[in-house]
């Protein structure tokens, strides 16, 4: 019953997501634009913020990811300093099986440059740079980080977190230090003071990230 409530979640979750990329045959109007550079500045004061409240000292290493083009533009967040994001290739091309990580900025690459991707696939099939990683950290980087940053779809008030379904980051945060706060990110409409499925498995998140600002769901001990 979990795994079907998680299909209904996803697939409402992407059709609105699909729905926000829609423009109008004409060109976008000025306040569409402005209102996307707003949301991505409010994720920016939203994570400043954020690592004002959980008092880390800079500079801080934390773990982010490459939004696709219908997740939350948290691209001005990692332009603000190095950070890793998941890898899903090796420097030879080569897919990758497990969870890794690779830096950024990476020699010559920087992050602002890096375009937005439009893939729809499964999680874990579309993370990290969509040119190959200069380098890999191995999956168990991701216990030098003292922040996660984790895209979701769907996150409730005890901090269960609906994804792609693919598993990648339920793997992968195996391997995170308990202190390092993790965060899912989404637009506003996608948390829900209604409990989602949870699986034993599932990692969930501590606080979310969205445009407006930031909410603690639990505490760190």
């Amino acid at each position: 019953m979990n795994d079907e409530g998680k299909r209904r979640i996803r697939a409402v979750a992407r059709a609105r997501r699909r729905a926000r990329l829609e423009q109008p045959p004409a060109r976008p109007r000025p306040d569409d634009r402005a209102s996307k550079k707003e949301e991505a500045r409010g994720l920016l004061d939203a994570w400043l913020a954020l690592i004002e409240h959980y008092g880390l000292s800079r500079p801080i290493l934390p773990a982010l990811f490459l939004p696709t083009a219908s997740e939350p533009d948290i691209r001005l967040i990692l332009d603000s300093g190095p950070c890793i994001v998941p890898a899903l290739v090796a420097p030879s091309g080569a897919p990758l099986t497990h969870p890794d990580w690779t830096p950024l900025p990476s020699e010559g690459t920087p992050t602002a440059s890096i375009p937005h991707s439009e893939e729809s696939a499964p999680e874990g099939a579309r993370r990290g740079p969509r040119s190959l990683p200069s380098r890999l950290l191995g999956a168990e980087a991701l216990a030098k980080a003292d922040i996660i940053a984790v895209p979701a779809l769907s996150v409730d008030a005890r901090g269960t977190r609906i994804g792609q379904g693919g598993g990648w980051y339920d793997r992968a945060l195996l391997h995170a230090r308990h202190s390092a706060p993790r965060v899912g990110v989404l637009f506003d409409e996608e948390f829900t003071s209604s409990p989602l499925p949870r699986m034993p498995h599932d990692q969930g998140v501590d606080a979310i990230l969205t445009p407006s600002g930031y909410r603690i769901l639990r505490p760190r001990d």
